[in-house]
C-alpha cells in the first residue's frame, strides 16, 4: 500500500473543500478585488469583494486548523500565538 509524503494529509485536508469552489471563487474574488479596489477604487464595493473573498477563499482555509506559516503541520496554541505557544513568552511580556 502506498502511503502518502510527510504533509500530504494536510495538503488533503486543506483541499478538501469542494475543488469547483476554489476554481469558480479564486478568479471571480481576484477579479472583483482588482476592478473594486484597485483599478476604480469603491469603498463599499472594495468592502464587499474583500468579504466575499474572506467568506469563499480565506474562512476554509482557517477552518482547516493548519498552521498557515507551515500547511503540514496543525496550528498549535491557535492564531493568538501565531500557531506557535512560544510566542506566548515573547508577546505578553512586551505588551505589558
Amino acid at each position: 500500500m502506498r502511503q502518502n509524503a510527510p504533509g500530504c494529509s494536510s495538503l488533503i485536508k486543506l483541499f478538501s473543500f469542494p475543488e469547483v469552489t476554489y476554481q469558480v471563487q479564486l478568479p471571480r474574488c481576484l477579479n472583483m478585488l482588482n476592478k473594486e479596489c484597485v483599478e476604480h477604487f469603491d469603498e463599499i464595493s472594495c468592502s464587499a469583494a474583500n468579504e466575499m473573498c474572506e467568506n469563499e477563499i480565506e474562512a476554509p482555509f482557517w477552518q482547516s486548523g493548519l498552521n498557515p506559516y507551515d500547511i503540514s503541520q496543525n496550528c498549535d496554541g491557535g492564531m493568538e500565538v501565531l500557531c506557535y505557544p512560544i510566542t506566548k513568552s515573547v508577546i505578553y511580556p512586551l505588551s505589558g
